[in-house]
């Protein structure tokens, strides 16, 4: 295409560009050329409406990334219509319109093991040293791992590609999909781990770039183009209006049903301090805990005789004494002036243990995560769309980057801007702002949480949901975001709550 910039750009305008596309359907030459300038230092772009283009000769002297790996974690962005396929993958959109038009739907199915970040979190046009007169953002984190690349439908969408069938990196199955690109090994994601310096040998894909406008931070918030949504994972079209059903019927996924109607009471069914959660069938839902379960409520169970004492120590596999000892003086247990904090430093087995106390279960990680979206709304944090801040969530702010100072440790990336007043774990329900659509609090910051369900077929992890106080990076808070931790880890930032389904 001769002149990107003149493409398509009403469909993405350059206020419409998304802040953390999909680069997957890159040329493998603008790729290539990403990795290597990813090697020398912060790379700056022009990323106007549906094109990027990196500025081969314009760097930021003396910038570098840093790699921060994790568990592997698996995730499929859909993408059924055009709207859908410009919000996600806007630099290919153009050469990806007639595909997606033959076929049911285009999908990319991903395994993500960690990520490189800017020494930085905001570069100003004074800072960059070259040809720099179209830089208008600078790269500020790329995600890796491996991916695959598929055409969903009937219609076979190209002669060139091959045929795949059965379950993919991670997401839906289907028995008709046909294989448009890929890179990276899965397999060789399996051993990644958060202690990694880099990513493991065949699994080092660049996946997702996180896009920062020249002279602004890197919190500045992205919202999808018009047209769609944030569903949790990617920009997606609205769901149906659940106002169009009848009085006395409700949408639950399958048109509309005779059943309770969204809003309905149904608090009666809940103990005090938990809240009813409509399930996504009308007349089905649970009930969940408004707050983390505290100090004070853990210590109960304890004088009961029902559970272990909570530890005053962490620890988890592979940590050393130094660490040990830093992270120890966040756990909240035998601290009389946390008792209003969320019990931390306690193991899977005496999160569960506590909520069958309360003849209660541990969330499961769909129950959790449909609480924390909204449902149906699909919100990218459980308070909506507007961007992580002290007034709505306890992470990592200025306040977090003091309190390691005075330890005399460096945190070089924060959540946000503005202190939250928490360095720590905070008081639970401190951040009214921070609710989520059906009343529950700090379903994202203040402590991880414990859920039921394995994150593995071995049966050696479970399921960590919500992000903490020490969260850095905004995207961490979000309601798409997984984890997954030892079941016999006793860590400052995992807690629970706990659920009922009456």
């Amino acid at each position: 295409m001769d002149d990107p910039w003149a493409a398509e750009q009403s469909r993405c305008s350059v206020a419409g560009s998304r802040a953390n596309p999909l680069v997957v359907e890159w040329p493998a030459a603008d790729r290539g050329s990403l990795e290597v300038r990813l090697r020398r230092g912060v790379v700056a772009v022009r990323y106007e409406g549906c094109a990027m283009k990196v500025l081969r000769r314009c760097s930021v002297p003396g910038s570098a990334y840093s790699y921060g790996g994790f568990t592997h974690k698996a995730e499929t962005v859909r993408m059924a219509n055009a709207d859908e396929l410009y919000a996600n993958l806007p630099v290919g959109a153009a050469r990806l319109e007639a595909q997606l038009e033959r076929a049911k739907a285009l999908e990319v199915s991903m395994t993500m093991v960690g990520m490189y970040d800017a020494d930085r979190d905001a570069v100003a046009h004074s800072d960059l040293r070259g040809d720099c007169s179209e830089a208008t953002h600078i790269i500020a984190g790329v995600q890796v791992g491996a991916y695959a690349f598929f055409a969903e439908g009937k219609t076979a969408v190209g002669a060139a590609a091959g045929l795949a069938t059965g379950p993919k990196l991670g997401g839906r199955s289907s028995t008709n999909r046909e294989l448009l690109e890929q890179d990276g090994d899965p397999s060789a994601c399996l051993s990644a781990s958060s202690d990694d310096a880099q990513p493991p040998d065949g699994c080092g894909a660049l996946l997702r770039v996180e896009v920062v406008p020249i002279g602004a931070s890197s919190t500045v918030a992205s919202a999808c183009p018009p047209a769609t949504h944030w569903d949790g994972s990617q920009c997606s079209s609205p769901p149906p209006d659940p106002s169009t059903c009848p009085p006395g019927f409700a949408d639950a996924g399958e048109g509309c049903q005779r059943g309770l109607a969204e809003g309905a009471d149904l608090s009666e069914r809940c103990d005090a301090g938990m809240s009813w959660i409509p399930g996504e069938r009308a007349g089905d839902g649970f009930c969940l805990d408004d707050t983390e379960v505290t100090t004070w409520a853990y210590n109960q169970c304890v004088s009961a005789g029902a559970c272990p004492v909570a530890a005053t120590t962490v620890d988890w596999s592979g940590i050393d004494a130094d660490e040990r000892d830093g992270a120890s003086v966040l756990c909240n247990a035998l601290r009389p002036d946390r008792a209003s904090h969320p019990i931390n430093c306690v193991t899977w087995h005496s999160a569960s243990t506590y909520c069958g106390w309360r003849d209660a279960q541990l969330p499961t990680e769909r129950e959790f995560s449909w609480a924390a979206r909204g449902g149906d709304l699909n919100r990218r944090y459980p308070w909506g769309e507007a961007a992580p801040g002290p007034g709505r969530v306890n992470a990592c702010g200025e306040e977090c980057r003091a309190w390691f100072r005075r330890q005399g440790k460096k945190r070089k990336s924060i959540a946000y801007r503005g202190d939250d007043g928490w360095p720590t774990t905070s008081e639970v329900g401190s951040f009214p702002a921070g609710a989520s659509r059906w009343g529950p609090l700090d379903l994202a910051g203040n402590v991880s949480e414990w859920t039921a369900d394995w994150s593995d077929d071995e049966q050696t992890r479970r399921r960590v949901l919500g992000g903490s106080f020490l969260v850095q990076r905004p995207s961490w808070l979000s309601t798409a975001d997984t984890a997954a931790a030892a079941a016999d880890r006793r860590d400052a930032v995992i807690g629970f709550r706990c659920a009922d389904r009456p």
